[in-house]
């Protein structure tokens, strides 16, 4: 039957299927994106007019993205790893050398302005990430 029962969604299908993708996109290519950046990513999105449930100032809430991750199963959050100094220095360490490779290419293709570049250290932080594949 596939009715389904309550409010429709804010985002149709079509963003709410596109945005997956850009998340497993970033997953796959090692580029951390928070709970807070997936909502005001959202929030940036809907503020086009059409009717939102939420402040347009503060974006969807926990409900939002509870229901979010509930209708796109490959999505979920996980704990961001802080890997030890052993293993960020081995040089066959695979999964480095992919996102070396894919760094080059983003910057070599966006050419960020030196503004737009920021230096991060998450060796005192865990944040929760959102990742592909549950």
């Amino acid at each position: 039957m596939g009715a389904r029962v309550g409010p429709g969604t804010v985002m149709t299908a079509g963003e709410e299927d596109a945005l997956e993708g850009v998340l497993l996109y970033a997953a796959r290519n090692y580029i951390p994106l928070t709970t807070a950046d997936l909502t005001e990513r959202v929030r940036q999105l809907c503020n086009d007019g059409r009717p939102i449930p939420w402040t347009p100032d503060k974006g969807p809430g926990r409900s939002w993205l509870e229901g979010f991750l509930g209708r796109h199963e490959r999505i979920s959050l996980r704990l961001a790893r802080i890997y030890e100094s052993n293993r960020m220095t081995c040089v066959e360490d695979e999964r480095l050398h992919k996102f070396y490779d894919f760094w080059g290419q983003f910057l070599d293709e966006h050419q960020p302005a030196a503004d737009h570049v920021w230096n991060t250290d998450e060796s005192g932080e865990q944040h929760r990430v959102v990742v592909w594949c549950r």
